[in-house]
């Protein structure tokens, strides 16, 4: 008797736009309930919001300074001069050894399970900042993260963190700061800032002649994305299968359902990946 073979054909569904939105709502802060009047309103760039006692900063173009002290507008502020990279306005947080500021926004959906996001935002040092650093990061959480009883280091470990050597000196230009990581599933609140203890951050001496110890940022252009599908010579699937052999599938990130074919057309198997 001749042994039976079947073979089986893969058919893989790409959605085309699976990776392409972007879940931070105001990503460059444009929009805003009213202009700011002085320099710790980042609320007003709603939805963000600040997430512990420390007072981040909201600059904008058509910011006035209602106080006299802290110019909250662009390109010229209390902060230096620096142009929006996107738009006419953008945030800004410092840290010190006794205080720290950061960033919150609650995402446009929760982050699907195992599922690989990239992570992006730009930054520019502060014009009169001595020091620079590389210790910033984003954390992901399901429950909004707030203390409001702290100024200091928020104790969680970010999943989305700046390299060590990629020390954020620019006050001209902007700098990426970029990552990815695999999510849990449920998170959808993210917290940017300085998750490093003050001993332990990477800091430098950039501007020794300026007059501020305080390491100090504008923020711009926040986007979490699912990453971009994988090339399809990645997927490494077999044609040809007999008796009850065991195979594997390898780089599905980004690829929204599986479809099993028999050679007559018919379906054999399914499945949708984010149900894994």
């Amino acid at each position: 008797m001749k042994k039976m073979i079947c073979i089986l054909l893969f058919q893989v569904s790409f959605n085309p736009f699976f990776g392409q939105t972007n879940l931070v709502p105001n990503p460059s802060f444009e929009s805003y309930t009213s202009c700011p009047a002085m320099t710790n309103q980042v609320y007003k760039a709603f939805p963000w919001y600040n997430p512990t006692g420390s007072t981040p900063d909201y600059f904008n173009s058509c910011g006035y300074d209602s106080t006299g002290m802290a110019n909250p507008g662009i390109p010229t502020n209390i902060a230096g001069y620096q142009p929006a990279r996107t738009g006419n306005a953008y945030a800004g947080i410092g840290m010190t050894t006794f205080a720290n500021e950061y960033l919150g926004i609650k995402l446009d959906s929760a982050l699907k399970p195992y599922a690989k996001y990239c992570v992006e935002f730009y930054v520019s040092l502060w014009n009169y900042s001595i020091y620079s650093t590389s210790s910033l990061g984003v954390y992901f959480s399901n429950a909004k993260l707030t203390d409001f009883t702290t100024i200091t280091i928020l104790p969680v470990t970010p999943q989305v963190e700046n390299p060590a050597t990629n020390l954020l000196s620019d006050t001209t230009d902007w700098m990426l700061v970029s990552g990815s990581f695999i999510s849990n599933g449920g998170e959808q609140y993210m917290t940017i800032g300085s998750f490093v203890i003050p001993s332990e951050m990477v800091i430098d001496t950039t501007y020794p002649s300026n007059i501020d110890g305080n390491i100090y940022y504008y923020v711009d252009d926040v986007s979490v994305t699912s990453c971009p599908d994988p090339p399809k010579e990645d997927l490494l699937v077999p044609t040809l299968l007999s008796g009850n052999q065991i195979f594997e599938i390898k780089g599905l990130e980004g690829i929204s359902e599986l479809f099993i074919y028999n050679t007559l057309g018919c379906l054999f198997y399914s499945l949708k990946l984010e149900e894994i």
